[in-house]
């Protein structure tokens, strides 16, 4: 008799049984430890919210406000109880709690200074404690957290050098330091760093140079160390935002500048730079605002810089720039400009004087602007000669002429499919209304477009894309322009005030990611459709003045490219952070069944978490392969819930995640689950923000995306 390949041990069967058994019911000590650590922590600290009032002995830790626990073990693994007006010293005991993995006490009264003990925590992730009132300088101890990601200890009182051994933290991925009184050089050690996104320690006091080679080896996107005194710049390579304004930078803008081609965002202002400003500043095609204002730049302004056609800002005030302003710059979507306090001569272009206004060019008394502008007598600037004017377009006609020719694609064909459909059903009435309603637009210039109404109009069922509130979104191809648009065919009668709306959002974001999931993809490609979807989530919360709240977030409100680039779609019911529902005239409850976060059924304020909880029911579809809504979930159930019932042991788990790609990748799905079930925490406050959560989504990163032997790796214990 042929002995079975996989022999049956018995005590190997034991000893998985009781592991299994520890993990999912841990022992009673553990849970009696942190309950007596959090109920310390509560009376060490005045309470003036009553937030922590729901924390004591009879309950779990697990039910206590504010507090998170591993759906496997029980143990508590954040605490989170940001804004609520605590006061006090942070006790001993919340440093026994060794499961820890994120402290966000943000935004509080906390005082004292920031113990040793810290080194502890052994598994902390994230250590979210800005806005406070702590003293004292780092604790060299910090640096033995190698688990620790995310450091934010900004607007504090803290002070001193940052100890060297900061910088051999190699997994950090944000460091944020702002107003403090920090001061001396950075630790070398940062120029090491691999992770790197985010660094920011802006109004502090440090000086000397940046590390030979920071940023080099790392993803960063984003740093700012204004209103310091540093004096030299290391090299930066992958910067999406540079702001480096208020230090003492000197000699000219290296020409190398240009080799940052991520870049959307340069700050240098109020520096002491000189010479002039590069030529090669034009092959950075991606940015949106630049500010080289208050230095001592001379020479003319590069015709280069019309090539950058994202920009959105431009200041160049306060330098000693002369020449004339390019005529070129018109043709760029500019909505700011400032060339005030400089050498310029020659006219203004009506299109930057219709932009800037006259404060925008004061100080240049070499310039002339068109008699037509008609410039006010309270500031000096000349009429330029009549002679110079007749060959020009009035200010009139310039406007048409610069505005109408490049309305973005959407307006236009949103308002061809509302003349199509009203002309086809006669609504006269509805057709003088819509009429009324768009003489009322302010039309923003975006990408010149050369549409044909017929493929506008007719539209097939078969290229449907999804539908929503606001009606249906189909796919077109333009064929005279080569691209591949979505095309909103409005529902409603008051479709135009909806289409409105959505083009006074997407007027003003800028995003590679803004714009149905899958049928099957592994996980590699799912993985890089929800990072792409979550950095466009995370730039209208994060990076757009105001806010923008999507509303709508839903997997077929995720479009694909055909290099599987997601973009995210459907404005209609978006709105700013800023404005309330009843501001924007809406009266019902806003989004897609399975998607709406619970709150939404009551919340009479709606903030970006809500956007939060709909993207991660997108990650549980993405892991699960699941719809947010099906039969077996059980009545008026969804997928949160469905996922939340099957976290009791391995089996359960297993369940949950997609067959057909988990045998492969079950250790990287099991990440994104675990962000996708704190995304729809059922508490607002306990979510993360999207910015969070695409710094948790690349620490999530499947190693077979990292590095061409980790399938080899996988490959060889498979076989063994």
């Amino acid at each position: 008799m042929a002995k079975s390949p996989c022999p049956f041990h018995f005590f190997q069967f034991l000893a998985t049984l009781l592991l299994t058994s520890y993990s999912i019911f841990p022992p009673c000590v553990s849970l009696t430890l942190e309950t007596q650590a959090l109920l310390q922590f509560k009376n060490h600290l005045k309470d003036s919210f009553n937030s922590l009032v729901s924390w004591n002995e009879s309950d779990s830790p697990c039910q206590f406000y504010g507090i998170a626990c591993d759906p496997v073990s029980g143990r508590v693994t954040e605490i989170s109880l940001e804004n609520k007006s605590l006061s006090g010293e942070i006790p001993e005991s919340i440093y026994e709690m060794k499961a820890l993995e994120t402290l966000d006490i943000s935004r509080n009264k906390i005082s004292g200074r920031l113990s040793r003990s810290i080194s502890k925590l052994e598994n902390l992730y994230k250590i979210e404690l800005f806005s406070n009132n702590l003293t004292g300088e780092v604790p060299v101890e910090l640096a033995n957290l190698t688990n620790l990601r995310e450091i934010d200890l900004s607007a504090n009182n803290m002070y001193g050098r940052l100890p060297e051994e900061i910088g051999n933290m190699k997994n950090l991925v944000v460091f944020q330091l702002y107003e403090n009184n920090f001061s001396g050089e950075l630790p070398a050690g940062f120029a090491d760093m691999r992770h790197l996104i985010g660094f920011s320690i802006y109004r502090n006091s440090f000086t000397g140079t940046i590390p030979e080679n920071f940023g080099r080896f790392s993803p960063l996107e984003s740093i700012d160390i204004s209103e310091n005194q540093f004096s030299e710049l290391g090299k930066l390579v992958n910067l999406e935002k540079l702001y480096l304004s208020n230090n003492n930078f000197s000699g000219e803008i290296p020409p190398e500048i240009g080799s940052l081609k991520q870049l959307s965002s340069l700050h240098l202002e109020e520096n002491l730079l000189t010479g002039l400003i590069p030529a090669e500043l034009g092959h950075c095609t991606r940015l949106v605002d630049l500010n080289l204002a208050w230095n001592s730049l001379s020479g003319n302004i590069p015709q280069s810089v019309s090539l950058m056609s994202s920009l959105n800002s431009l200041n160049i005030s306060g330098n000693k720039l002369t020449g004339s302003i390019p005529d070129n710059l018109e043709a760029i979507k500019l909505s700011s400009v400032d060339f005030s306090e400089n050498l310029l001569s020659g006219r203004i272009p009506s299109g930057l004087f219709i932009v800037g206004g006259e404060k925008a060019f004061l100080g240049n008394k070499g310039l002339c602007v068109e008699e037509n502008l008609k410039p006010s007598m309270n500031f000096d600037l000349k009429i330029c000669a009549k002679n110079h004017s007749q060959t020009r377009v009035s200010a009139d006609k310039f406007v048409l002429l610069f505005f109408v020719p490049s309305v973005f694609v959407v307006v236009l064909a949103g308002l061809l499919l509302l003349s199509c459909r009203n002309l086809k059903h006669g609504k006269d009435k509805n057709l003088q209304g819509q009429k009324e309603v768009s003489q009322k637009w302010k039309l923003a210039s975006f990408h010149q477009v050369d549409i044909d109404a017929d493929e506008i109009c007719n539209l097939k069922e078969d290229n449907l894309i999804g539908s929503g509130g606001t009606g249906k979104v189909y796919r077109v191809e333009l064929r005279k322009i080569g691209a591949m648009v979505a095309v909103k065919q409005l529902g409603k009668v008051d479709g135009v005030k909806i289409l409105a709306a959505e083009m006074e959002i997407l007027g003003k974001i800028r995003h590679k990611n803004i714009l149905k999931l899958y049928a099957y993809l592994d996980w590699n490609q799912r993985y890089k459709i929800a990072l792409g979807a979550a950095k466009g989530i995370a730039y209208l919360h994060h990076d757009c003045n105001p806010p923008i709240i999507h509303r709508d977030i839903k997997s077929s409100n995720i479009l694909l490219d055909e290099d599987y680039e997601p973009k995210i779609a459907d404005f209609g019911i978006a709105r700013f952070a800023e404005k309330s529902d009843k501001q924007l005239g809406y009266s019902c409850l806003a989004g897609t069944l399975g998607y709406i976060a619970p709150e939404l059924a009551y919340a009479t304020d709606i903030t970006e978490k809500s956007d939060v909880y709909s993207f991660g029911v997108v990650l549980l579809e993405l892991v699960s392969g699941r719809e947010p809504i099906e039969e077996d979930y059980g009545e008026a159930k969804d997928i949160v819930y469905w996922v939340l019932t099957h976290l009791n042991d391995r089996e359960s788990i297993l369940n949950i995640l997609d067959g057909r790609v988990a045998s492969d990748s079950f250790e990287d799905m099991m990440k994104v689950l675990k962000i996708a079930i704190k995304c729809t925490t059922k508490l607002p406050t306990l979510r993360p923000t999207m910015r969070e959560v695409v710094k948790m989504l690349i620490d999530a990163e499947p190693c077979t995306l990292k590095s061409p032997l980790c399938r080899l790796e996988k490959d060889t214990k498979t076989l063994l």
